[in-house]
């Protein structure tokens, strides 16, 4: 009995000190945990990271920092969260106030303030101070309670020895052009700046100075101020069209001493052209326009466009499409136009609209002007009528050519067409000058059979017919080309000396 008695008092042991280590447990997990939610309640927000544009900030500078603002707490949200910033008699006030309006547990938001460095500070490392205020529950969330955190924040200044502004113009240049080139150096630093060095070099060898070196020198440049670097240069005439980086050096003495600045920036090889344009009257009712292509570029998407206005009747499209016209390349557009009388006329201005153009106007061609009735009125008594030509230039730019131009007396011709001979088309009227030839070998082939052969004119005219339906045949197809005319008259000739060659062995 007294062992049983003794496992009893063992086993209650037992289970006393379980419940009594279960309890404990409980409680201290309570206490940390409370521990935790109150740290969590008390400083929720903290800031995480810190970021600044641009990186390497020297005086004079407009600086952005960038705060990423997290709430610790795993179970409040915090809201109305007001960064603000404490600036330092170094800086100047740009913005410093942000408010964020809530941030949500375990969340992160950022938040950008902005000031200015002044022009004097020379480099080192600065302090500001950011204040943190927003609102969260208390712990027993029962009420609203305001927090205010402040944090200091270090702002490093790095010397200004590279805070030269380096511009070039112009900045297109066509091949083979010469063009004064200006480089402009600023100084926006509170320091005037001496023994100022420039030196260029662009390594494709497409640029080059002409009557100088490459290097220009300056005295001084004040703060705040700024001086040209002028030369004269020119671009390879073969040079393809693109964009050519120019290496820059700059040498200088400020306050710290001797420094060295290197740049680089980009001058377009390229751009618009120059077209000559002349136009002819044909009596088929048509006015011919030859373009021609006598600048520096070439030019893509060339569209011509005949535009509608007083005293001029365009039968058909207002518009030919040509393409791509090369430097050194021509082409042509056709229009069939009638010129009106002033009734006529009157009536035309009906179809104008506002740009002055018709409602086939090119699509992303630039807006004409308003028109204008009176001076439009003034150009045709002056010089006629006009016709444009849109084209794209080699930098994508798309421009606009006005040229004027009248209805002159109609010149004979066979053919408005035009043919096409290394890529350059241009009229041709070798149609009737095939005609002439062929005429007058068949002339001289009756005359010598006359007088020499003695063939009988029906076997003649039949051989003559048939040196005659063939090499039309030949022209149907090759039309209006000095290929056919001369085919046809190799092969009348051909014909007819056959004939003579046959019936003189008889």
């Amino acid at each position: 009995m007294g062992k049983s008695l003794n496992s009893s008092i063992i086993g209650g042991e037992r289970v006393f000190l379980l419940i009594a280590m279960l309890v404990l447990t409980v409680f201290v997990s309570q206490t940390a945990f409370a521990a935790t939610m109150q740290g969590d309640y008390l400083y929720a927000a903290d800031v995480t990271d810190v970021r600044f544009l641009p990186a390497s900030i020297t005086a004079g500078d407009t600086v952005s920092m960038a705060l990423d603002v997290q709430n610790k707490g795993t179970t409040v949200a915090i809201s109305d969260v007001v960064a603000s910033l404490e600036l330092g008699s170094y800086f100047e006030p740009i913005t410093t106030t942000d408010t964020i309006s809530s941030i949500g547990p375990g969340a992160t938001k950022t938040s950008v303030l902005k000031f200015r460095v002044k022009d004097d500070v020379q480099a080192g490392y600065y302090q500001v101070f950011l204040t943190l205020n927003y609102k969260r529950v208390d712990y027993p969330g029962t009420s609203i309670v305001d927090v205010n955190q402040t944090k200091t924040i270090t702002v490093a200044v790095s010397s200004g020895q590279n805070n030269l502004g380096v511009e070039i113009n112009p900045k297109v240049i066509s091949p083979g052009s010469q063009i004064p080139l200006t480089f402009t150096i600023s100084n926006p630093s509170s320091n005037t700046i001496s023994n100022v060095l420039l030196t260029w070099e662009e390594s494709n060898q497409v640029l080059l100075p002409l009557g100088s070196d490459n290097r220009k020198f300056a005295d001084k440049i004040s703060s705040g101020q700024s001086v040209d670097f002028n030369y004269m240069i020119v671009a390879d005439p073969s040079s393809t069209t693109g964009v050519y980086p120019i290496d820059i050096t700059l040498t200088y003495n400020d306050s710290t001493g001797a420094q060295k600045q290197t740049s680089q920036v980009g001058i377009i090889v390229g751009g618009g052209t120059t077209f000559q344009i002349s136009s002819d009257t044909l009596t088929s009712g048509q006015v011919s326009f030859s373009i021609a292509n006598v600048g520096s570029n070439n030019a893509s998407a060339v569209v011509v466009q005949l535009k509608r206005q007083p005293g001029l009747t365009i039968t058909g499209s207002d518009t030919v499409i040509i393409g791509n016209i090369n430097k050194g390349d021509y082409s042509t557009a056709n229009f069939t136009v009638q010129a009106t009388t002033d009734q006529n006329a009157s009536s035309q201005r009906g179809g104008f609209n506002r740009t002055g153009s018709s409602s086939q106007q090119p699509t992303g061609a630039q807006t004409l002007p308003d028109f204008n009735a009176e001076a439009m009125a003034q150009r045709i008594a002056q010089s006629g009528y006009v016709v444009d030509v849109y084209y794209t230039d080699t930098t994508g730019q798309r421009l606009t050519l006005e040229q004027p131009f009248q209805l002159g007396s109609a010149r004979t011709t066979t053919s408005a067409t035009g043919f096409s001979v290394n890529g350059r088309t241009q009229q041709d009227n070798s149609g009737t000058i095939t005609i002439i030839v062929m005429a007058v070998i068949v002339v001289i082939g009756a005359l010598f059979n006359k007088f020499k052969a003695k063939i009988k004119w029906k076997k003649f005219a039949k051989v003559v017919a048939l040196g005659v339906i063939i090499p039309g045949a030949i022209i149907l197809f090759v039309p209006s080309s000095y290929i056919s005319m001369t085919l046809a008259g190799v092969f009348l000739i051909g014909t007819l000396a056959w004939l003579f060659l046959k019936e003189g062995k008889k």
